[in-house]
């Protein structure tokens, strides 16, 4: 992810107020972050994207990135989502 400036993604959820994370880690194994998000509308696919400055204070070695992960919560019940597109960018 090195040289890069954000994570983005589409995503979708039948229901408004949805919530999961997008989890960085590094190959040091040690270093993990967690920037929680939430899909407020319904029923149409959102962009948005994170700026990777978000995990550095977290303390993650943008330039090692072992994986990227999706978490989404307990509370999201029978609710579907959709995650899609889920890429670094840079200007």
């Amino acid at each position: 992810a090195g040289g890069f400036e954000r994570i983005c993604y589409s995503a979708y959820a039948e229901e408004p107020y949805q919530s999961f994370a997008i989890h960085l880690k590094d190959t040091a194994g040690t270093e993990k972050a967690s920037i929680p998000q939430i899909i407020v509308k319904a029923d149409t696919w959102n962009r948005s994207c994170i700026p990777l400055d978000q995990f550095v204070t977290q303390g993650v070695q943008i330039d090692k990135i072992e994986n990227v992960n999706v978490h989404f919560s307990k509370e999201l019940g029978d609710a579907a989502v959709w995650i899609d597109d889920l890429a670094y960018e840079r200007d």
